[in-house]
């Protein structure tokens, strides 16, 4: 037997938890952006954040970050440190893009409860059966933060390896 709608509670855990989320996504690339300032080594840090942000796709992003990784890291330990980051970041983008685009929906529980989670349209034929309740976004903002803490840990380590 279904129990009405989701608690209050319930959704406002649930719609807090998203926001909370998404938007330390931001810092992730905020991270990013600071890693590749330091790989470049450069005083002109103005004109590489004009041209850098004038892109707004997170794709062209790391392929830029990862291009100046390989040259300037070529001789050193830290650029397993940036492979391993950046292989996070690949499979984290798409958890990202999950977050925004996926719609939101109703789940019945077993128990008649009624809960929230994104997943694809129910329209969308080709869609893979990606779902997130809050409990896999409450997994996904842990892992969001730890590769946040990760970028910066590397760029202060590329900050001394620049001298």
């Amino acid at each position: 037997m279904i129990k009405g709608y989701p608690t209050k509670e319930h959704m406002t855990d649930f719609f807090q938890t998203l926001a909370r989320t998404i938007l330390l996504w931001n810092t992730v690339e905020t991270e990013l952006f600071s890693v590749y300032l330091c790989l470049l080594n450069t005083k002109e840090g103005p004109n590489i954040s004009a041209a850098y942000y004038s892109i707004h796709n997170v794709h062209v992003h790391l392929k830029m970050v990862d291009a100046a990784a390989q040259v300037t890291l070529r001789k050193s330990i830290l650029l397993l440190k940036w492979n391993n980051i950046y292989k996070k970041i690949i499979k984290h983008v798409k958890q990202r893009n999950n977050l925004v685009h996926l719609n939101l929906h109703p789940n019945i529980g077993k128990d008649g409860l009624v809960t929230l989670e994104l997943h694809q349209s129910y329209m969308n034929v080709n869609a893979k059966k990606t779902r997130y309740d809050i409990n896999k976004i409450k997994e996904i903002y842990a892992s969001f933060d730890s590769l946040g803490t990760d970028l910066k840990n590397l760029y202060l380590q590329l900050y001394k390896f620049n001298g």
